[in-house]
């Protein structure tokens, strides 16, 4: 017998209705007629012959289900998760590779991050050598192996990564892209942009490196270099380099207290349409305390959705935590039933490794849960059982959200220095689920998982 599924949440527009499930997303338009029967539903409407098809979509997107089916499926869900404490979920590898850095950003978190972590010799600002990093990428080649995966995501981060280019041109002579290993890497490095030279740009390209550049608004003066030198001045060269080597590149631009003032985002937008980017990353201040104090709620979400319409304009995809909810409910990317995390993976999907070999969940995170020579250890944690859990765990504040399934809540590393990981930032909240519904209301034919018509 099947029955209306209680997660079902709908958006009313004019002439229509959004209805996704808050497990699985699953978009889609219906009609009047198709709501309507979607609300008195009975398995003599369903029979007819001329519903068949109306039927079997309402089944495959989960608008109705048999009695307990869900209920059955995050039984499953969790159960699985349980044992993941095998690693099965664990392909993400976040390298530490420098905690220097040639620039002096009014708001990088990098010094503050070794305050809060334990101030030992290991954990002071140093470059990691090649053997800790062997040491982390043939622990999680293990890993993967044993779990029957076939991918390793290894993140180069920083400081600034580039200032420790030998350690990095090294992983990629003694790597490659894994095809030798059995396995596919894939390589993300995130940068400010001013160390790149030609021999990294062939390398970027030889390895198909999607390179992030941390690029605020041309009017921002907060990303400036210790010789006193600003991003502007030394971008245009690079960028026009990595065009010509058909390096993949993408921005991140982060909106904070500091920044928001003079922020221009059509600028931005101008400025990486210029030099062909096509992904553009909006990064909201990790705990958002900046929202209520000078702008407001209201001025936020206005400034995201006004950048978001520019970018479609200039054919520029803008993203970032705060759309990575709409993403997921019309499935343009897996939920965390499919790929093990919902918007961050630092809920069990990867972990960052500092050049002391100490293990994190992220770079953000202050809280050690290991070292890289003891992953094992690391796996059967309660700190990492911890992160891994984190997916069915916002906090109380969030249970029956609308976006709960899809939403990790505001940064777990920015959560956890305020004392606990399952807390939240209202406004916050209120951003996120403001946009959600204003992008659902938005959504046009082609984005929806399902068209449903009586």
């Amino acid at each position: 017998m099947y029955q209306k599924s209680r997660y079902l949440e709908v958006n009313k527009r004019d002439r229509d209705y959004l209805v996704y499930h808050r497990l699985f997303g699953n978009l889609s338009k219906l009609n009047e007629k198709a709501y309507q029967i979607l609300e008195n539903i009975s398995e003599q409407t369903l029979d007819k012959a001329d519903l068949k098809d109306i039927k079997n979509k309402f089944i495959d997107n989960y608008f109705i289900v048999e009695e307990k089916e869900e209920d059955e499926i995050l039984k499953e869900e969790i159960a699985n998760r349980k044992l993941a404490d095998d690693g099965r979920l664990l392909v993400g590898l976040q390298l530490v590779v420098s905690n220097f850095c040639n620039f002096h950003c009014t708001y990088c978190f990098l010094n503050e991050e070794h305050k809060l972590r334990d101030n030992s010799e290991a954990n002071r600002p140093s470059d990691m050598n090649f053997e800790v990093a062997r040491q982390a990428i043939e622990n999680m080649l293990e890993n993967i192996r044993k779990n029957g995966n076939n991918l390793l995501s290894i993140e180069f981060f920083g400081g600034e990564p580039l200032m420790n280019w030998k350690l990095i041109r090294q992983v990629f002579d003694a790597y490659g892209s894994g095809e030798e290993l059995g396995v596919e890497i894939s390589y993300t490095i995130t940068t400010n942009g001013s160390l790149i030279t030609e021999e990294m740009a062939e390398y970027f390209h030889k390895f198909k490196v999607s390179l992030i550049i941390s690029y605020d608004s041309p009017n921002s003066r907060e990303r400036i270099s210790k010789n006193g030198l600003l991003l502007d001045d030394i971008m245009v060269p690079v960028l026009k380099m990595l065009k010509a080597k058909k390096v993949t590149v993408s921005f991140n631009s982060v909106i904070s207290k500091w920044t928001i003032g003079n922020y221009d985002y059509k600028g931005l937008v101008d400025f990486a349409a210029e030099h062909g980017i096509r992904y553009l990353g909006l990064i909201l201040d990790l705990d958002g305390d900046f929202i209520g104090k000078g702008f407001q709620e209201a001025d936020i979400i206005k400034l995201l959705l006004d950048a978001y319409d520019y970018g479609i304009q200039k054919e520029i995809q803008i993203t970032g935590y705060w759309a990575k909810m709409y993403s997921q409910i019309k499935n343009e990317e897996g939920t965390f039933f499919e790929k093990g995390y919902k918007a961050c993976p630092a809920t069990g999907s990867k972990v960052s490794v500092e050049p002391s070999g100490d293990i994190f969940a992220c770079k953000c995170c202050p809280s050690k849960m290991g070292s890289i020579d003891r992953l094992t250890d690391v796996l059967k944690g309660e700190k990492y059982r911890n992160y891994l859990n984190k997916v069915y765990k916002n906090g109380n504040d969030c249970n029956g959200c609308e976006i709960q399934s899809f939403c990790s809540g505001v940064c777990v590393g920015a959560l956890e220095k305020k004392g606990s990981m399952y807390g939240n930032n209202k406004s916050l909240c209120n951003v996120y689920k403001a946009i959600t519904k204003e992008l659902i209301l938005r959504t046009d034919d082609n984005d929806f998982s399902d068209i449903i018509e009586v």
